[in-house]
């Protein structure tokens, strides 16, 4: 019976320990690969940039064409 006990107090201790465990590595820093490449995200982010940078644009170019008088006043 003792040796029950012992073997469930063990038991107890290593599983609040892998509990721990598991706690401290999902809260750590995120583990980088040591190769990073283009990731998928960034891609996308360019993407996104580039299309509002040219969306800017084109809204500008709207009001500086409405300020241009296309003929000239005589």
């Amino acid at each position: 019976m003792d040796t029950k006990r012992r073997k469930a107090a063990i038991f107890r201790v290593k599983s609040k320990l892998a509990r721990l465990l598991q706690r401290l590595l999902h809260q750590g820093p995120t583990i980088r690969p040591a190769h990073q490449g283009v990731s998928i995200m960034s891609i996308v982010k360019i993407h996104n940039a580039a299309f509002a940078l040219l969306g800017a644009v084109i809204f500008a170019g709207l009001f500086v064409g409405a300020a241009v008088p296309v003929v000239p006043v005589a």
